[in-house]
């Protein structure tokens, strides 16, 4: 018996991280406007401002994208506007994904848009400043300011209160520090949320008239101090900014490298490093 191979592998072993060994990929995808995918390296699944159903998410366009979601642990909101809140309530019903959001958010959605109640609780509906561990510590979350506003449309009668906007930091185990900023203009706020959670990735909106343009969000990038930026939140209508090339330019003036995703896109990291 060659008692050297055990050995040499013990020690090979003991030298190598074991959670480097154990991580898998972090994969963000883009279904156009501002809805996102993002799957950990355990295979939690969280999805932010699902409006899988927006004009230019490609798999709209073939059959119910909301139907090929197989796997939904949780659903994220940034605030109470139709083109954000989407499909939320279809994907609970089909998934049992549990609701991520601003509290009052969360209880109009169950009162007024048939949001599963035993899917929004308080374990998981919180305010700005706070923050959520989910599955174990696999995932943290915390909710940042955003100047935007928030009212809900409840269909063919009224608008009412959805809250207070917001962005999100998710903090992935064994993974990148993401940052969606929701519907905001630019302020002060961005360099705070830098200092206080130092981001990887932002997703941030350049479409203008509802939000900042793409000036600004290349401004928001470098004070959030990120190394990639996603532009979102144009093109969907005819009143956003038409293309994320100006974002580009601006962004690289700050040193921030853009990822111009096409909708239905996806990108990669290992650890905190984009791989591809």
């Amino acid at each position: 018996m060659n008692i050297l191979k055990p050995l040499i592998i013990l020690i090979s072993v003991s030298l190598f991280p074991l959670s480097a060994m154990a991580a898998g990929e972090t994969t963000v995808t883009w279904h156009g406007h501002a809805a996102f995918t993002i799957t950990t390296p355990k295979g939690l699944v969280l999805i932010i401002d699902p409006w899988l159903n927006n004009p230019k998410n490609p798999a709209a366009k073939k059959s119910d994208p909301v139907r090929e979601i197989k796997k939904l642990d949780y659903i994220l909101i940034s605030h109470g506007h139709s083109d954000h809140i989407g499909d939320a309530v279809a994907l609970a019903k089909t998934t049992g994904a549990r609701l991520v959001a601003q509290y009052e958010l969360g209880e109009n959605l169950k009162k007024l848009a048939g949001f599963p109640a035993a899917q929004a609780t308080l374990a998981t509906l919180f305010n700005i400043g706070g923050g959520i561990t989910l599955k174990g510590g696999e995932v943290r979350v915390a909710m940042t300011p955003a100047l935007h506003s928030s009212g809900m449309t409840v269909p063919g009668k009224w608008v009412v209160y959805g809250g207070t906007p917001c962005g999100f930091v998710i903090t992935i185990k064994n993974g990148p520090v993401i940052y969606h900023a929701g519907d905001t203009g630019y302020s002060a706020e961005m360099a705070v949320t830098g200092r206080l959670y130092h981001p990887d990735l932002a997703l941030l909106p350049i479409g203008g008239h509802f939000t900042m343009n793409a000036d600004a969000a290349a401004l928001a990038a470098a004070d959030l101090g990120v190394k990639w930026a996603v532009p979102m939140h144009y093109a969907t209508f005819p009143i956003l900014a038409r293309s994320a090339a100006p974002f580009a330019r601006e962004a690289k003036k700050h040193h921030i490298i853009p990822l111009n995703l096409k909708p239905g896109d996806s990108i990669h990291f290992s650890g905190r490093n984009l791989v591809r």
